[in-house]
């Protein structure tokens, strides 16, 4: 005997999604109209559906339209859209219902960074991804991201954009481009979250900037390239790399080819085996070797410094 074969037109209003499908990451009142065609072992099925609010995981969302097409346990959403995390989320991609696993590209506009980092990082930000896993809290996500400002523990940075990765509890950055104060940096590296605060372990460079122009009261002037490492917590945190000065001012100065490795924390900068060239009068270079520290707090940046050479002409 041949198979029944369907053609049917279901509607349906606020339905409980988690009853309608158990397995679904999805929570909420779901209404719909779906136009199914085939036999049950090769069903077809495309509809539409509306969510007026609802969650995924721990995320709540408003708003969320959406169509898709069903085949094989395959569910494909073609357009789904919806507000949350302060902004407005567009979605398209496949959720394989036997297996349990989605694969959603999903872009980003105007969501507040706070909703997704914990309240430590505030501003607005696009974004466009690629979401893998079996549910939203342990997804693999993907992609890159822009804000045109944010503000973390009081800094404000502008023009950030960059690539990220994020895995279980670490949020991974590569060719991260940003700007603070005017001045130009580029990092890398991960956060992980999971503890009582988030740890640090980022990597960052630029090829010059003004340090002055960021730390008000440091006795420096001029283009300073450098590289750095920092690690620790957004509140408490190390900052430990090398310098190359080229050509400004140290106070009162004048600074050339000058290179060292440096150690921040907790408002102390600490010098090593800095080698300085100083300019006199006549614009005769001395070699210096500089070691010790800078305590930056306050407006009065107090030095304890250890400068030596083996040859310097006094006179000069």
């Amino acid at each position: 005997a041949s198979k029944p074969r369907f053609d049917f037109i279901v509607k349906a209003e606020s339905l409980d999604l988690k009853a309608l499908l158990p397995k679904s990451p999805v929570v909420g009142p779901i209404s719909f109209q779906v136009n199914g065609k085939g036999s049950a072992e090769e069903l077809e099925v495309s509809g539409n559906f509306s969510i007026p609010a609802g969650a995924v995981s721990s995320t709540s969302f408003t708003d969320a339209t959406g169509t898709f097409d069903y085949a094989k346990n395959i569910m494909t959403f073609k357009t789904v859209n919806l507000e949350s995390l302060g902004g407005r989320l567009s979605l398209s991609g496949a959720w394989d219902l036997k297996n349990t696993l989605f694969e959603m590209d999903i872009t980003g506009k105007n969501l507040a960074a706070e909703a997704l980092s914990g309240g430590e990082i505030l501003g607005s930000m696009d974004l466009q991804v690629r979401a893998t896993g079996k549910d939203a809290a342990g997804a693999e996500v993907q992609g890159k991201f822009s804000m045109p400002t944010a503000t973390i523990s009081g800094t404000i940075f502008e023009k950030i954009a960059g690539n990220m990765r994020k895995t279980g509890q670490s949020l991974e950055f590569t060719d991260l481009n940003f700007s603070t104060s005017g001045q130009k940096m580029t990092a890398g590296g991960k956060i992980l979250f999971g503890g009582t605060e988030p740890e640090l372990d980022l990597h960052l460079h630029s090829d010059g900037i003004e340090i002055a122009a960021i730390k008000p009261g440091v006795p420096i002037s001029g283009q300073l390239a450098f590289q750095a490492v920092i690690a620790g917590t957004l509140k408490k945190h190390t900052i430990a790399g090398s310098v190359q000065f080229p050509d400004g001012k140290f106070g009162s100065l004048a600074v050339v080819d000058t290179e060292g490795d440096f150690h921040f924390a907790e408002d102390v900068l600490t010098l090593k085996d800095f080698q300085l060239g100083l300019l006199d009068g006549s614009m005769s270079m001395q070699r210096l070797t500089a070691d010790g520290k800078i305590l930056l707090s306050g407006n009065d940046p107090k030095l304890d410094l250890c400068v030596k050479s083996d040859a310097i002409d006094l006179a000069a």
